[in-house]
């Protein structure tokens, strides 16, 4: 570093890394938890207290060397800001954080077009030293009509396991809720067809040269030659899920009437069937979808109205195994592809999970894996980072003076003339180094003469005084007629300086004053040269010298921070210039680093 009065400059390096080592943490905090007004979680920090062993910091790079100066008492203020403040930030890391996370789960999910889950919590989850339980709705409705359903869950299954970290129980309720409002509101309505069998050998031909409904039920081919049979399915009661242990069914009612279309696109009614079904379902997870796919599917037909006359059982059965399985089976298997979906949050994801079906219950078991934005990490670490250099690097230059009182009529000037200037190998800085006095800030009338450059880089500082510094100083003090005695040309002294540097202040001692005199002028006759160099050494010397030495004890203030102490100072005499070389140690005289309070600083801290 390099600081110059009007000429000088300061370099100090940049760039590298730090490494900030905690250890020993520990906290402990309560959390209240509730339910706002439309069913999704709350979350509010309680209580806390928090701990920590003791902080390292390691700079690494650049000026590491000058950092690693003040890196103790940096990770002792850290450790002790880190322990104060760290309950705030975990409360407020669930006060915001995890509150907006959990404002993010959805309370309602469409099912297609028509339909609505709900699961949003029917009450403020219920917390024990063991584990937080949660009611949810789990009921689905018709989109534009929230009426429940006219009937009541069973009991749900006991948990008794404990190796996970999570445990969500179905009740066959939810699914049974679907059915109930597809059928009231009329959506299990199909019309199976030619079209949905898209075969060559279609099975619904009223003529045909193998197998087809015409031959099996010979009224229909002799009265609809070349036609096309159709079914119009629709339930008749609201199908049923059933979960038993290690199974899960849909018992199915409802009437398929068939009709014959003929070639002119009308319609002729033929004979109406009562069918039964029960289908068993498997069922797989897929991250958070349950899916679920036809294992088993049964269905017995009953002819409960006919305008043909008697249909014969194998003709049924041909319907149910050639066309109402093909049909029914992949549609419904395209349905649990598309899948159940679990509550979730956007940073929250099931994992490692398994599932149970049991009496009434599914029971689906699994970790929770947290996966955070890295954006918010690191807007985290840059915020802590800026508060350090916006509060407390600043408030630590803000000590440093700019002027500085000489005496009781002058004052030293060092002000910054311009912003530093820095580069990855220093940091440069021209201060003004001039003289004024007090009261009249007129500048001195002359310039500044080039100081002489700086090769060395072994120190962390270099610092260098013009002397016009000096000449300033004698010329304020000549103008405002401070100096009471003159030096003429033929009146010469010749005075040797020792500098010395201490306490951030550069210090002068007198060791070798000459002054020449000669008489110009005499009202008392000739004066020898013995009786004047008796009055330079008994009285003038004698007088001026403690003079200035008393000055020079004093000291002449070096730029620099309340929190900043010179070492391994030295001084060197180049043309026009004082060379000061010197180390710096960080002395903190009080904690200026500290934690800015959160709502202040940013946030989103996101862990």
């Amino acid at each position: 570093m390099l600081i110059c009065f009007l000429y000088h400059s300061i370099k100090w390096s940049g760039g590298g890394s730090v490494n900030v080592k905690f250890s020993d943490i520990s906290f402990s905090i309560g959390v209240n938890l509730g339910v706002d007004g439309s069913g999704k979680p709350k979350i509010k920090a309680g209580k806390c207290s928090c701990d920590s062993g003791p902080v390292k910091v390691k700079f690494r790079g650049g000026l590491a060397w000058i950092y690693n100066l003040f890196s103790g008492k940096v990770g002792k203020i850290i450790a002790s800001q880190f322990q104060s403040k760290m309950c705030g930030i975990i409360q407020d890391l669930i006060d915001k954080n995890a509150q907006e996370s959990l404002s993010t789960i959805k309370v309602e999910v469409q099912l297609g077009e028509f339909l609505t889950l709900d699961y949003r919590l029917l009450a403020a989850p219920t917390v024990t030293s063991e584990y937080i339980e949660a009611d949810l709705k789990g009921e689905i409705f018709w989109k534009s009509d929230k009426s429940e359903a006219p009937f009541t869950p069973p009991a749900m299954a006991t948990i008794t396991d404990n190796k996970k970290m999570v445990y969500i129980t179905l009740s066959e309720y939810i699914f049974n809720t679907m059915t109930y409002q597809a059928h009231k509101h009329n959506i299990l309505v199909f019309n199976l067809t030619s079209q949905n069998i898209k075969s060559k050998d279609d099975a619904l031909n009223t003529t045909c040269t193998d197998i087809c409904i015409g031959k099996l039920i010979p009224q229909i081919g002799k009265s609809f030659p070349n036609s096309k049979v159709e079914l119009h399915m629709k339930s008749s009661k609201p199908p049923v899920t059933s979960i038993t242990d290690g199974n899960l069914g849909v018992a199915a009612q409802g009437d398929i009437d068939l009709y014959a279309r003929k070639p002119d696109k009308t319609l002729h009614h033929l004979f109406q069937i009562a069918g039964t079904g029960s289908i068993a379902v498997k069922l797989t997870i897929n991250e958070t979808v349950i899916h679920g796919s036809v294992e088993d599917m049964k269905i017995k037909l009953n002819v409960s109205k006919s305008s043909i006359g008697p249909v014969n059982e194998k003709a049924l059965q041909f319907l149910v195994d050639s066309a109402i399985k093909t049909t029914i089976t992949p549609m419904l298997n395209d349905l649990g592809t598309k899948g159940f979906p679990m509550p979730s949050t956007d940073n929250l994801k099931l994992n490692q999970f398994d599932f149970k079906l049991l009496q009434n219950t599914m029971l689906i078991e699994t970790n929770l894996k947290y996966i955070p934005e890295p954006t918010k990490i690191k807007s985290t670490m840059c915020g802590i980072v800026q508060n350090l250099i916006d509060n407390n690097a600043q408030k630590s230059l803000s000590t440093m003076k700019v002027q500085v009182k000489l005496g009781k009529v002058l004052t030293l000037d060092y002000r910054l003339m311009s912003a530093p200037k820095a580069t990855p190998q220093y940091m440069e800085a021209s201060l003004k180094g001039e003289i004024l006095w007090t009261s009249d800030k007129t500048e001195a009338p002359f310039a500044p003469q080039s100081m002489a450059p700086i090769t060395d880089s072994k120190k962390m500082v270099y610092i260098t005084l013009s002397d016009y510094v000096f000449n300033t100083m004698f010329y304020q003090a000549h103008k405002h007629n401070m100096l009471v005695f003159n030096l003429t040309s033929k009146n010469k002294a010749s005075i040797k300086v020792n500098l010395s540097i201490a306490n951030e202040m550069i210090h002068g001692k007198l060791y070798d004053t000459k002054i020449q005199t000669k008489v110009t002028n005499s009202a008392i006759g000739t004066i020898n040269d013995r009786a004047l160099q008796f009055l330079v050494d008994s009285a003038i010397i004698t007088t001026i010298e403690p003079m200035i030495n008393g000055l020079g004890t004093t000291g002449f203030p070096m730029p620099s921070t309340n929190d900043l102490q010179f070492q391994q100072s030295g001084i060197k005499l180049l043309s026009n210039t004082i060379l000061i070389e010197t180390d710096l140690k960080y002395a903190p005289k009080s904690t200026v680093l500290k934690f800015v309070p959160m709502n202040e600083r940013y946030l989103a801290i996101e862990i």
